[in-house]
């Protein structure tokens, strides 16, 4: 299946880590049967990654076609991004 290009909305992240979103959204987006799956899929790819680095910040995933939102995030740790009509977004906070 040939998912559409990503498309970031906002980002406070640096590109190495917009890179690894999108990249794991689109294994999710492939290989998950539901958008909670999607978002759990996600969430537990990047604590995998900040595990391995030594970090204990929380990580939190929406992951959806329609949601609201207002939030506070750590500097530097913030994503807002779609592929196709599935809009993800992703924060840290301490």
């Amino acid at each position: 299946m040939s998912l559409p290009k990503a498309v970031v909305r906002q980002a406070d992240m640096d590109s190495a880590e917009i890179d690894f979103f999108i990249n794991t959204a689109m294994q999710a987006l492939e290989t998950c049967p539901t958008e909670q799956a999607i978002a759990t899929y996600l969430k537990h790819q990047v604590q995998k990654r900040t595990d391995s680095t030594g970090g204990s910040a929380a990580w939190h995933v929406v992951v959806g076609r329609n949601f609201a939102s207002n939030l506070t995030h750590e500097s530097d740790h913030y994503l807002y991004f779609y592929v196709g009509q599935t809009g993800f977004l992703v924060w840290r906070t301490p």
